[in-house]
């Protein structure tokens, strides 16, 4: 080969091996970014799905709350009326055995004194005045309840519809979570193994922006919505947030820490994380362990999604909660979003 080609031969080979360590930007670090953009699409995919569950699942919900308020209502005006009914029978049978013409006008000539008179005349019309209120209150009563027994009614096939519409929009859901999940998988290793080799290389010139290098704690297609304080069956309120993802999707450590296990209750299987900070993190309806107890590092494997619990038969989901400081829970849905 002629001495001219072999030096643009060899200008060629030292212009790719060099261009990379004089600081050019990396094509790896744009290959990071893109592939991060590809995991936000996939979850956006989803939200549209996941948004009308989450009402339909509130309709349900707060229907059922109002028919177990109507049905405490029912109970307690079917008391008073009870009572009231009761009194006024007493009533109408004395009226009745000790005829309440001629009593009153017994009563009303035994008076000793004109002022007597004036006070029997208003004891007759107190007594007179009660008992029509008494009818009256008997009245609105019995409209109250036929009111409260009609709502009821309408609650009641309502929330039949409510179910059915939930169930469908968890389908949905649930259907694209599952289409999604290779891909997301896919991209997800394709990502953590493209900044892998830029920490290797010193190079790492992208970063996903998370809450003190917290990890997210489904490492698969996912949706979730802020659904704190939300009702939930039994009356209950919702105290974390539901991470709905495919069973057997990877949950892992949102922070090192210690992890302690337990099954049963309403969060079936369950991890508690005490993080080396001082907070703590509820992991429930768990399909099953990976790390059942011992200490972990953030971002390591611990379960995985399911529906265990009060769950089973229900969407496959992560019900995730954070305790500060080991307190009371907080609404764990602003952390989240600064976790992706």
């Amino acid at each position: 080969m002629p001495p001219a080609v072999w030096r643009a031969v060899a200008l060629l080979v030292m212009t790719v091996v060099l261009v990379p360590s004089l600081g050019l930007p990396s094509a790896h670090a744009a290959t990071a970014k893109q592939l991060s953009d590809q995991l936000a699409a996939i979850r956006k995919q989803v939200q549209g799905a996941g948004g009308a569950y989450d009402k339909a699942l509130t309709r349900y919900e707060t229907t059922g709350d109002r028919i177990k308020d109507t049905t405490r209502a029912i109970a307690t005006e079917g008391e008073k009326l009870k009572v009231a009914e009761s009194v006024l029978a007493v009533r109408a049978d004395a009226m009745y055995r000790n005829n309440p013409a001629d009593g009153s006008i017994a009563f009303m000539l035994g008076a000793e004194s004109f002022e007597d008179l004036i006070s029997r005349i208003t004891y007759i019309e107190l007594i007179t005045k009660s008992d029509s209120e008494l009818v009256s209150s008997i009245k609105d009563v019995r409209v109250s309840l036929n009111t409260k027994r009609v709502q009821l009614t309408n609650d009641q096939v309502a929330q039949k519809s409510q179910l059915a519409d939930a169930k469908t929009k968890l389908r949905a859901i649930q259907g694209q979570l599952n289409a999604k999940q290779a891909e997301y998988q896919k991209v997800l290793a394709a990502f953590n193994a493209q900044l892998a080799r830029e920490k290797a290389a010193g190079k790492v010139t992208w970063l996903p922006k998370t809450a003190n290098g917290w990890v997210f704690p489904v490492q698969g297609a996912h949706y979730y919505s802020d659904t704190w304080g939300a009702p939930r069956s039994g009356g209950r309120h919702h105290q974390g947030c539901d991470i709905m993802s495919p069973k057997g999707t990877p949950c892992v450590a949102i922070v090192p820490g210690t992890v302690t296990s337990k099954t049963g209750g309403l969060g079936g299987n369950t991890i508690w994380l005490r993080g080396d900070n001082g907070w703590t993190y509820y992991y429930a309806h768990l399909d099953s362990y990976v790390v059942s107890s011992g200490h972990v590092s953030a971002g390591q494997l611990i379960g995985r999604v399911g529906n265990t619990g009060n769950a089973s038969g229900g969407a496959n989901h992560l019900h995730f909660e954070i305790h500060p400081g080991g307190g009371s829970a907080v609404d764990p849905y602003p952390f989240l979003r600064n976790c992706e």
